[in-house]
């Protein structure tokens, strides 16, 4: 350990938690790689055993036991690399920022990467999946300042540049852990490995190389320019990183140092000195059109707010004060002079700071720029020409309404925390040069020679204090990442990549930069494609947001946490000063709605397979708790069929000879109608989860997997062998057996991308005839040539008719409210195949149809004497022989009382529909309701009116 080049990095990966019966020698970590200020274990000597899975197979699914220890495993095995493939999938995470723990939102882009990466690992693909942290800098240094103050009463000014970074370093040491350890416990197949923060050594080394290539092509400049200036950062911010918010009159807002509520949403008029002058307000210093202005016609640059948002000496009277204080002290200046005319509502549209809520102020200061015209114009071409695929392709026009719109990109910050930018202020005796250099020698002499000076005659050189812009550096990441610049092993295999998934809202601030600067710095795409994910919301369709309280913290949904716990951590983010007082009481206020019973426990493989569940190529997606609970419950359902499977084995002798793909086949012509049905609809499965992957249509494939598994499998084929396994010949009890056991195996394999651990576990305890790989994993997926041998629509055809007819005999028996199967049925069919079919399956239909007998009767017979009939299914009626079950007389009082309850609602949505006015009162969508509520109402009237006269004839 202590000879590995990445030891904090290793660090970070064993702190991961492991069981408790882990078999390591435990030694406490050498002083010199505490980087956490705390003692760390490390684990040596034999590498992570297997679980153990010797204990009884659990009556239930918990998810909590179910994922424990199976990471660590995987990782130590080194399943998440596979070298030497001919074909690879390169993809890099995008790096969370290290301001906090992840949220759903992260999830989602974990829990989709992660299942196309498995997929292609179970394609046999060398699969290259690269993890990293943002540094985040604005969003850092805003949310350590806060946490500072809050808790040491300190500002970053009293503390020095020095001893404020390595605060932030400290922030990031303990933040970075933690999101890591989320990446794991969510599963995510990264290759630590090669795991990246954007402040490494090596991303320096990066920046510092890019951006004197950029300076030394002339793409970069320095220029005094307008910038979106915060007061209480004290530093410039990008277009993303400022919030436009509406206000449609007068509105008191909280603004960072100022005691009282600031008002906006109001105009104020005054007159001029002189009247009828054709004088206009021209502020090039504080406006973007202003600034134009003052461009074309020459105009002075004056700038009244200095970089704290206090007036400059330009208005000696106002000097020093506050920018919000001297707005009423100008006003007050206005009246005594008789000009100020008064103040009127007027909605506005007021520039806030998505870090500290302070009012942006446009403000001129020296800036770095980055000229983007012609690296836009090869973005747009490689879109153009089918070189870069985004998909889905609806955002094609968005990605070339920005580039060909764009505007140079400003790219330094005035802040402490990232990197330095690589420039120096060279002065000599003729004067002051700036050149962007990886050293101050360098830039001594890089000045010396373009200007033709002596370096003798340099007066000094200084660095410029400020950063770069994070963007600048993430847009690096895809090729920094394998160790750009330097021709590295890594770099030559693995770069360009081979997708980007990522969320839409960042498509021009971060895609596009990476796809313009690989392009000119690597001369390659850095991706060959795309994917666009949406933005979460909650179950309401509200943007997720600290303030309401509807943020949610995967761990939360993967371990469960109550109200209580919801709220004392958002107490505890307020103390802290992660959170401000306002955000805090409105958090506090609304998580109580959000989450009354807080959070259950659904594990991650229920988060993972939710999340991949939405079609994320929305721009937004409502996630519910309830529906991750959901699919916890869909885990449970799996768990039990293979308990079934497992039990029904070893009734069977040789039962563990069915555990095979090959003996299915070989048992072919002695499977049974519903056999063959099951494995039809498992063709498909298979189909449509190849199919969907490459189209990265994640949805399809799990709403896919859930008909089959539920409704296919659980619902009908295991209820309808049921009678097989107890009472069948051993030859069609192996056939079942090993039908059932190729359809939860191959299920299995095509889940595992999206619930990993549960799948390992079942994998591991499933008995297997022939050899088994160490892992699901190590498997290979099932392919769609494999299985499309069973493919025969004609027989589903057939199967759901059957099922129709069983579905009929349950629909008759719930109308006449019996629960029991002591009633017989009959039926007619006028198909003589779908007849055939029925007869030879007499024991399916009972079963699934829940009666005790079931006989077929000609067409010509007469209808079975106190009998209620059905012809809800094509071309066959059904007979439920009735005489004995129910007391007819009972049964009609009940049925009569339920029709005139129904006649009831009837009456009333009809006078209400026929009232005068109605149609021109009523919203269209109302009327639409009222209308098929009444057709509702009148189909069960005419149901209810054909049962009771057909009692009446008993």
């Amino acid at each position: 350990i202590t000879q590995h080049k990445h030891q904090h990095k290793m660090l970070q990966q064993l702190v991961y938690y492991l069981p408790q019966d882990t078999i390591f020698t435990r030694i406490k970590c050498l002083p010199t790689l505490n980087v956490l200020k705390r003692t760390f274990i490390l684990y040596t000597g034999q590498q992570y055993k297997m679980k153990d899975l010797s204990q009884p197979f659990a009556s239930g699914y918990k998810p909590s036991e179910v994922e424990q220890g199976w990471y660590p495993w995987w990782e130590s095995r080194g399943f998440f690399r596979k070298h030497g493939a001919s074909k690879k999938f390169v993809m890099v995470l995008p790096p969370p920022n290290i301001t906090g723990h992840l949220h759903l939102g992260h999830a989602l882009t974990c829990a989709v990467q992660d299942a196309i990466a498995r997929w292609h690992q179970l394609q046999g693909d060398e699969v290259v999946w690269v993890p990293g942290c943002d540094h985040a800098g604005i969003a850092t240094q805003a949310v350590v300042e806060r946490y500072l103050w809050a808790t040491q009463g300190v500002t970053k000014h009293q503390l020095g540049r020095e001893r404020f970074v390595n605060e932030v370093w400290k922030w990031k040491e303990e933040k970075g852990t933690v999101i890591l350890d989320q990446l794991k416990r969510l599963g995510a197949s990264l290759d630590w490995d090669k795991f990246v923060f954007t402040m490494d050594k090596h991303m320096s080394e990066a920046v510092t190389a890019a951006f004197i290539q950029l300076y030394d092509s002339g793409l970069l400049y320095r220029k005094k320019s307008l910038v979106n200036w915060c007061c209480s950062l004290q530093s410039a911010i990008s277009d993303i990183e400022v919030d436009h918010v509406y206000l449609t009159g007068p509105t008191e807002l909280n603004i960072p140092g100022y005691e009282k509520p600031v008002t906006f949403g109001m105009m104020y008029d005054f007159a001029y000195r002189v009247n009828n002058s054709g004088v206009v307000k021209v502020t090039p210093g504080h406006s973007q059109e202003d600034f134009d202005v003052g461009q074309r016609h020459n105009l002075q640059q004056l700038t009244v707010f200095d970089e704290k948002g206090k007036l400059t000496d330009i208005v000696p009277e106002f000097k020093n004060l506050p920018r919000f204080a001297a707005r009423q002290a100008v006003i007050e200046a206005l009246t005594e002079m008789r000009l100020y005319h008064g103040s009127k509502p007027h909605p506005m549209m007021v520039p806030r700071c998505s870090r500290t809520h302070d009012i942006i102020e446009p403000l001129l200061k020296p800036q770095w720029f980055i000229r983007c015209s012609d690296m836009a114009a090869k973005a747009i071409d490689v879109v153009q020409k089918g070189e870069l695929h985004i998909y889905p392709e609806t955002y094609k026009k968005t990605w070339n309404e920005w580039l060909e719109n764009d505007i140079d990109w400003c790219v330094s910050r005035q802040l402490w925390w990232g990197h330095q930018i690589p420039a120096y202020c060279v002065t000599s005796e003729d004067g002051e040069f700036w050149v962007a250099a990886r050293s101050r020698d360098d830039a001594k002499s890089k000045v010396a020679e373009k200007e033709g000076i002596s370096e003798s005659s340099i007066v000094s050189v200084c660095q410029d204090e400020d950063v770069l812009d994070t963007w600048f550096s993430s847009a690096l990441f895809p090729f920094a990442a394998f160790g750009w610049p330097r021709h590295t092993d890594c770099l030559e295999h693995l770069y360009p990549t081979t997708l980007l998934e990522t969320g839409h809202d960042i498509l021009f601030f971060w895609v596009a930069r990476m796809v313009m600067l690989g392009l000119h710095l690597t001369q390659e795409l850095p991706f060959k494609g795309v994917l666009l994910h949406g933005l979460l919301c909650d179950a309401q369709g509200h943007k997720m947001s600290k303030s309401r309280g509807n943020v949610i913290d995967p761990i939360d949904v993967i371990e469960g946490a109550s109200l209580k716990v919801l709220k004392d951590r958002i107490t505890s983010s307020g103390k802290n000063g992660t959170l401000s007082s306002e955000e805090t009481s409105q958090a506090l206020q609304k998580q109580t709605s959000n989450f009354p019973n807080g959070i259950p426990e659904c594990g991650a493989d229920a988060l993972r397979f939710t999340l991949c569940s939405y079609n994320f190529k929305n721009k937004l997606l409502s996630v519910d708790v309830n529906s991750i609970e959901q699919n916890k419950f869909l885990g449970n359902k799996i768990w039990q069929t293979v308990r079934f499977l497992l039990a029904s084995m070893e009734k069977v002798p040789n039962g563990i000879e069915c555990a095979s793909r090959v003996n299915i086949t070989q048992r072919s012509a002695d499977l049974s109608t519903m056999d063959k049905w099951i494995m039809s609809h498992l063709a498909q499965l298979v189909h449509n989860a190849n199919q969907n992957f490459v189209t990265y249509d994640l949805h399809h494939i799990t709403l896919g997997f859930v008909t089959f598994w539920q409704n296919h499998l659980c619902d009908t084929y295991l209820e309808s062998i049921k009678p097989v396994l107890n009472e069948g010949s051993c030859e069609a009890r192996s056939s079942a057996l090993s039908t059932l056991w190729t359809c939860v195996d191959v299920g299995l394999h095509i889940l595992s991308p999206f619930m990993p651990f549960l799948t390992e576990e079942l994998y591991q305890r499933l008995p297997r005839y022939a050899k088994k790989c160490e892992s699901i994993m190590q498997c290979d997926h099932p392919k769609t040539e494999e299985f499309m041998c069973w493919n025969d629509q004609e027989l589903e055809e057939s199967v759901n008719h059957l099922l129709l007819v069983a579905a009929a005999f349950r629909a008759i028996k719930a109308t006449y409210n019996i629960t029991h199967s002591r009633v017989h049925g009959s039926f007619v069919c006028l198909n003589s195949h779908l007849n055939t079919v029925l007869v030879e399956n007499l024991e399916v239909v009972k079963k699934l149809g829940r009666i005790a007998s079931l006989t077929a009767i000609d067409k010509n017979t007469s209808p079975p004497t106190s009998s209620s009939a059905s012809t809800t299914c094509d071309s066959t009626i059904v007979y439920l022989h009735l005489k004995g079950v129910i007391d007819p007389k009972q049964e009609l009082v009940r049925l009569r009382k339920k029709m005139s309850k129904v006649q009831k609602e009837e009456t009333k949505i009809t006078s209400i529909i026929t009232a005068p006015g109605y149609i021109e009162r009523s919203p269209a969508h109302i009327q639409d309701t009222h209308q098929r509520k009444l057709a509702s109402l009148r189909a069960q009237l005419e149901q209810l009116l054909f049962i009771v006269q057909n009692l009446e004839k008993m």
